[in-house]
């Protein structure tokens, strides 16, 4: 897959949003995410994908120090694909256990309960048809894309063909 900055080879509309990593970062996409896709017809799904854009970019922001969070949203198909970009593909994100309680996922600060991490990209996996990562950079490893799709009634869930 090309550098999502490319675009679509056929078909489908892109939107991109550039966010300077700071606690705002997560509000500003999820408005922008909510708006567009009520905009564009998308509003069956447009409160999870606001969620998982929420999830995406508060891990962007909190776990890696990139200069910017990038967000880009493509729509055909009947998908949409959300793809939130940064700098530091070496962190990746980890879905916790279903229970919460081991060690190093999703544990709380002293190892033996529930803590806070993990959660989110179960919620992700549970929402979206589909989510994965992208790696980019062939010779020195640069940049990631998580993402996630969502398919409206009679979709294909293929959002867009990449360059």
């Amino acid at each position: 897959m090309a550098d999502a900055s490319e675009g679509p080879s056929e078909g489908g509309e892109c939107y991109r949003l550039v966010l300077a990593p700071s606690s705002s970062a997560p509000k500003l996409a999820r408005d922008f995410v909510g708006l567009l896709l009520r905009e564009r017809g998308r509003a069956a799904f447009a409160d999870d994908a606001r969620l998982c854009v929420t999830e995406l970019v508060t891990n962007a922001y909190r776990h890696t120090d990139t200069p910017a969070i990038g967000l880009d949203v493509v729509m055909a198909s009947g998908a949409t694909t959300l793809y939130v970009a940064d700098d530091q593909p070496w962190a990746l994100p980890v879905p916790g256990r279903q229970d919460l309680c081991e060690v190093g996922v999703g544990a709380g600060p002293d190892g033996d309960g529930p803590g806070e991490g993990g959660r989110g990209m179960r919620l992700v996996g549970s929402l979206a048809h589909a989510w994965g990562m992208t790696i980019h950079g062939a010779h020195a490893v640069g940049r990631k894309h998580v993402w996630c799709t969502f398919v409206a009634d009679g979709g294909t869930g293929v959002a867009c063909k990449w360059n």
